[in-house]
């Protein structure tokens, strides 16, 4: 986000985060009976011109709104402007302040912590809760394929970490239907593939996982599994996992590019999968280099990236002038290869 090109500019140019949440969440399950989280906005703003390595906030902004037991709409407001922060509130019983107005000048050391992580009020707290809930994945096969020791509040890691740990998980809880829905899904989609078990090494304490296929004898240990049955085993352990885990507040995961090492004819399959997460309340961000995987999408679910400037400009497939015209003729991931829709190197 940051590089050499950025910190040579001889005027700010500040890097802007933000993040809304506008799906009604409700309260009770932290004791707040009748009440319900109705928006959540907080907007970051990061001064990058400077060599340190940490950069210093510029601002921060934080909108909630809050109904009550009654139905009133109660607003909150978190205000920085560089080591000032004020807060206004209507809702000063949900408060770690009680007089419902606040003003707090930060010391200068503390130029780059965010404000949102020194405040106990409701919003804050339902925000870095929020932020906490997203997952980032970058599978790889090399790391997925390692046995790893059972530790408390074990999760799947960024490039596939305690995947053997998740599938004997699958196989402990509610009598193995997690690991026959793993099963199933691999037998539609790997052909010979019968099923998967999990070993608890006796020296190492670890677990591991084997792999067997029909007129095979006897279980296939990872080092001789292909990438692409590692890397489905990682897929639906993550999607089946955030469906399991489903709860009061939405969570994100992205996935870096999930089609690779895997035949294009499973992209639809895949797509099904993440789309089927999606829908159990997690917001899913994919990133693909591969035409075939536009081919599976909506317009609207398709975001498009260039480079401009040293920056990365966004924009939706649906916004591309006269796309759904193109599409009577030509597939989403051929107008992306002919140039139609940007995002082009």
């Amino acid at each position: 986000m940051c590089n050499k090109r950025l910190r040579r500019r001889r005027r700010p140019r500040p890097l802007r985060i933000r993040v809304q949440h506008e799906v009604s969440m409700n309260l009770d399950f932290l004791e707040f009976e009748g009440h319900s989280l109705d928006k959540l906005d907080y907007e970051l703003s990061l001064d990058l011109w400077s060599s340190e390595q940490s950069h210093s906030i510029e601002s921060e902004r934080l909108n909630a709104s809050i109904r009550d037991a009654q139905g009133k709409s109660l607003s909150y407001t978190l205000d920085r402007r560089g080591q000032r922060i004020n807060v206004t509130n209507e809702m000063p019983q949900l408060s770690q302040n009680k007089e419902g107005s606040e003003t707090v000048d930060l010391p200068a050391y503390e130029s780059s912590r965010l404000a949102i992580n020194s405040r106990f009020d409701l919003p804050a707290f339902l925000l870095r809760q929020t932020l906490l809930q997203w997952k980032f994945f970058n599978i790889a096969p090399h790391v997925a394929r390692q046995s790893y020791r059972d530790i408390p509040n074990v999760v799947l890691g960024v490039q596939g970490e305690n995947l053997s740990v998740i599938l004997n998980q699958f196989s402990e809880k509610n009598d193995g239907k997690l690991r026959d829905a793993v099963e199933l899904a691999m037998r539609g989609m790997v052909p010979g593939f019968k099923g998967v078990r999990t070993v608890r090494l006796p020296v190492e304490g670890t677990w591991a996982f084997q792999v067997s296929e029909d007129k095979i004898i006897g279980g296939i240990n990872p080092t001789s599994v292909s990438d692409g049955t590692v890397r489905l085993l990682a897929l639906l352990s993550i999607i089946l996992s955030e469906t399991e885990a489903a709860g009061p507040i939405d969570s994100m995961i992205t996935i870096e590019e999930p089609e690779i090492s895997l035949h294009p004819h499973l992209i639809p399959e895949i797509t099904a999968m993440l789309e089927l997460c999606a829908n159990s309340g997690t917001q899913v961000f994919v990133t693909t280099h591969n035409p075939d995987f536009l081919d599976e999408l909506d317009p609207c679910q398709i975001i498009l990236c260039d480079k401009v400037d040293g920056f990365t400009e966004m924009v939706s497939a649906e916004s591309v002038s006269d796309v759904e015209v193109f599409r009577q003729s030509f597939s989403l991931g051929e107008l992306w290869e002919h140039g139609t829709l940007g995002a082009t190197p």
